[in-house]
């Protein structure tokens, strides 16, 4: 059992990044409803959807989590523990996949922006949404189909019981793993690269005389930078909020008991949740990467 002072701290953490996380997503989720007829551009459609599920996940998942932790014992019930486990496999895998096809609409603005409108279009994205939450849903449910949930003390919830889980179970997550982490990861680091290439190519446009200015090229550079910088900063929490939790599961699963230190454990359960705060930065990331971009690329509808 923890003691007081664990509980405390765990507890107080979770809280802080429950009530962040609910504060930030609803933000940007009714400013992106008071935007009006800007709300349709493709990719304000994809973060709209991605600050739903980050809700989700803060206000219902991480809640239950929150309240197991304070009374250091599961006091809601097995419907409640399956649902929660599943919501928080359902938020996981949808968010990365939001994410990745968010990213991947961006590339396409970026760096072919001329096809960008014949490639990508309204019906499409809307396609896209209802994957995402269908292809959710069925991923999610599975462990609990195969009954293999159970309260883990030390991921802070319920969560599969890799010591029982069948060998169905093992393969299933593997290979949600490399669909929902290592494919999306692959995909993300490339429409990053190309993106932060075609940027700094922008960039080095602008620092001509010809095109502008030779006292506002610093300003150019300067601004750029900062865009260059934002995406890094993106990518790299992107990475945290989804790489601990895939990790800890595979090396978890991949032995006969439970993997490595207990609060190793706990700490592979508590960074991604800081995924759900995130959304915000998204948002403005991708209203200066358009205020930039759009200067050179006239004309695109992003």
């Amino acid at each position: 059992m923890r003691t007081t002072a664990e509980r405390v701290i765990i507890s107080g953490v979770m809280l802080i990044l429950v009530v962040a996380s609910i504060i930030g997503n609803v933000a940007v989720i009714v400013k992106l409803i008071t935007l009006g007829k800007d709300f349709r551009r493709n990719h304000l459609i994809f973060i709209f959807n991605y600050a739903i599920i980050e809700f989700l996940l803060a206000s219902f998942v991480m809640g239950v989590n929150a309240a197991y932790v304070i009374s250091n014992q599961w006091i809601l019930g097995n419907f409640i523990c399956s649902l929660s486990c599943s919501v928080n496999y359902f938020c996981i895998i949808s968010s990365t996949v939001t994410f990745s096809l968010l990213i991947i609409d961006r590339y396409m603005a970026i760096c072919h922006s001329l096809r960008y409108n014949t490639f990508v279009t309204k019906s499409k994205i809307q396609l896209q949404i209802l994957f995402i939450w269908i292809i959710g849903i069925l991923f999610s449910t599975v462990p609990v189909h195969q009954k293999a949930i159970i309260t883990s003390y030390y991921e802070l919830g319920c969560a599969v019981d890799w010591l029982a889980a069948s060998s169905f179970i093992i393969v299933f997550v593997t290979f949600t793993f490399v669909l929902f982490f290592a494919i999306p990861l692959f995909v993300i680091m490339y429409c990053y690269y190309r993106i932060i290439s075609k940027i700094k190519e922008i960039s080095q446009t602008f620092q001509s005389p010809n095109v502008i200015p030779s006292n506002t090229i610093s300003e150019r550079i300067s601004s750029d930078q900062k865009v260059i910088r934002s995406h890094e900063i993106l990518l790299f929490a992107i990475v945290m909020s989804i790489g601990p939790y895939w990790i800890s599961k595979i090396l978890k699963m991949s032995q006969d008991q439970e993997f490595g230190p207990n609060y190793l454990t706990t700490a592979g359960s508590l960074v991604p949740l800081i995924g759900s705060l995130i959304t915000p930065l998204i948002y403005v990331n991708m209203q200066t990467e358009i205020c930039v971009v759009t200067e050179v690329e006239d004309g695109i509808n992003v």
